[in-house]
């Protein structure tokens, strides 16, 4: 099956649209409450599963979800997660929230190939980055240089 540049493909609360010809080969995809894939502890009630892993899809992925299905995660925190049938990835960027529809919608996505998909909050504990890391003596002193990057609403360090 192969679904055209800008067309959707809905399943029940999830829906794609390939910004390529996306093609779906020998592939069945369903949906449960749980995932198949270990390493996601904490994630909705939803989960899309594709039979094996699908070729390379480009485009945007949305879910709607109920708040029956949030297992007390909270709606601000919700990112997409998909899992390659290696491992679980988020894709925390190009994410649109939208705690009133009840709706999570990533775009930009590029060349991911996909085996499961849910939405779960964001497993980052800091809201940065962090780069190199350095310390070292000098006499009685202690250095330390670092540098991050992709801050978010840092103020100052301690």
């Amino acid at each position: 099956m192969m679904i055209s540049a800008g067309e959707t493909l809905t399943l029940d609360s999830m829906w794609l649209i390939p910004s390529a010809d996306f093609i779906v080969e020998s592939n069945e995809l369903s949906h449960s409450t749980t995932t198949i894939n270990p390493g996601l502890t904490n994630y909705i009630s939803s989960v899309f599963k594709f039979a094996s892993n699908t070729n390379p899809f480009s485009g945007l992925i949305g879910v709607r979800y109920t708040d029956g299905e949030l297992n007390n995660i909270d709606e601000t925190a919700l990112r997409l997660y998909i899992n390659n049938g290696t491992g679980w990835q988020e894709y925390a960027n190009n994410n649109t929230n939208d705690g009133l529809a009840n709706t999570v919608i990533t775009s930009l996505l590029s060349n991911v190939l996909l085996n499961e998909i849910t939405l779960s909050k964001s497993l980052s504990a800091l809201p940065l980055q962090w780069g190199t890391l350095n310390a070292w003596r000098q006499g009685s002193t202690v250095h330390i240089q670092w540098n991050t990057f992709q801050e978010q609403n840092i103020d100052h360090y301690n």
